[in-house]
């Protein structure tokens, strides 16, 4: 027997074993359920005639089958009582699925969106209700909302109602038990599809909006260019370039984002006064080193304190808009500290960037980062440019 057979086995088995679940479960006990909507009542054990019985022989079977009827199907649809149930029924289901689908995909998708960290404790907040007995649970309800409980005693506490609410066998008793009995059914599959949600179709989605925006801006039936569509994807750049500076916060949200869609991040740091090729260059291969790029820039404190009290020559925030404009870089974000190191660790990227005049050893957070798999890589500068430079020369008196 080759080993391919021996293996293949084991995975047919495991593939079989959802359908003997379905047969078993839902298959068989329909079966039952089906016959007896077929069957007739009788003042008797079982309740209900015909009854199958296998050991008097095929013909006692055969006229079993013979017996059953529609006649419950009919009463359904002929009484005015079953039918406006039925009607109330489906009015039920669709405003509690409407309210669990307003409430839940929030939560799924601000799960979706929190650092991996905290997702699994999110989730467990989830599931936690699953823990203790439902019978429990809806009492702690009926204790809450009955005539003297808590929700009453709060309302009129705050002087919001002169006398307390009726709130026990009401519909809205009723949606609120079904929306909290099932909340976690709603949200546990959305979050599962919006956490797993391929960036591909993200950016398929994004792309045909911009096309469908463009076309049905032009009279009739119209096609559109490849250089429409990137004439409206750089004016919507330039709209989104104020979105790329970010708080330490928000930056380490995107930061999980990215990480949990399996890209590398990487980081490069520095007061970057005065954009000139060597900082170009250095953010170009800084780049093509990894999948997203954030700059980390030094507030105007941190600034004078590294370079003296005549610098920057450009305040924080137009420095940070300057740098969002550039291709290269995904992120912008700001610390004032003298150096970048908690954002590092905060942050924890997979890449560290820095110019060739550092070595290894040298390169705040090097350690750091290839401590949790990272790498540090460090970009060649270009000879005769820098801010230093820069503003010698500007400064100094012109040759006569």
């Amino acid at each position: 027997m080759s080993v391919r057979r021996i293996f293949a086995r084991p995975a047919r088995f495991a593939v079989i074993a959802p359908y003997l679940w379905m047969v078993l479960f839902f298959l068989v006990p329909f079966g039952f359920v089906l016959k007896i909507s077929l069957s007739q009542t009788a003042i008797a054990q079982p309740p209900y005639v015909p009854v199958f019985e296998l050991t008097q022989g095929a013909a006692a079977i055969k006229a079993a089958f013979a017996a059953l009827s529609l006649d419950n199907f009919r009463l359904l649809v002929s009484d005015d009582l079953y039918v406006l149930s039925y009607l109330r029924s489906l009015v039920v289901a669709g405003v509690s699925t409407s309210i669990l689908l307003l409430i839940g995909y929030p939560i799924a998708y601000g799960m979706a969106r929190l650092p991996r960290r905290w997702q699994s404790v999110a989730m467990m907040l989830v599931i936690v209700p699953f823990w203790t007995s439902f019978l429990i649970r809806i009492y702690a309800w009926i204790n809450i909302l009955q005539h003297d409980g808590l929700l009453n005693k709060i309302l009129l506490a705050l002087h919001l109602v002169s006398t307390p609410v009726v709130w026990l066998s009401t519909d809205s008793a009723m949606y609120l038990g079904i929306v909290y009995s099932y909340l976690p059914f709603m949200i546990l599959p959305l979050y599962a599809t919006l956490a797993k949600m391929d960036p591909a179709l993200l950016e398929a989605a994004m792309l045909a909006n911009a096309t469908a925006g463009i076309s049905v801006g032009k009279q009739g039936t119209a096609t559109v260019s490849r250089q429409e569509l990137l004439d409206a994807l750089h004016l919507d750049d330039l709209v989104t370039t104020d979105r790329k500076v970010a708080s330490l916060d928000d930056a380490i949200e995107r930061v999980s984002d990215w990480h949990r869609r399996g890209l590398k991040v990487g980081f490069a740091n520095g007061c970057f006064d005065l954009i000139h090729p060597g900082h170009v260059r250095l953010l170009s291969e800084a780049r093509a080193a990894c999948d997203r790029l954030i700059v980390a820039l030094n507030t105007d404190a941190s600034v004078k304190r590294l370079k003296g009290p005549s610098r920057p020559l450009q305040n924080e925030m137009a420095r940070a808009t300057v740098m969002a404009s550039m291709s290269p870089v995904d992120l912008v974000t700001l610390f004032d500290e003298d150096t970048p190191l908690e954002m590092i660790r905060a942050l924890r990227p997979d890449v560290l960037v820095k110019g060739s005049d550092y070595t290894v050893d040298q390169v705040v957070g090097a350690e750091d980062v290839q401590s949790w798999g990272g790498k540090v890589v460090l970009v060649t500068l270009r000879e005769g440019h820098s801010t230093t430079g820069t503003i010698q020369r500007m400064t100094a008196p012109a040759e006569t």
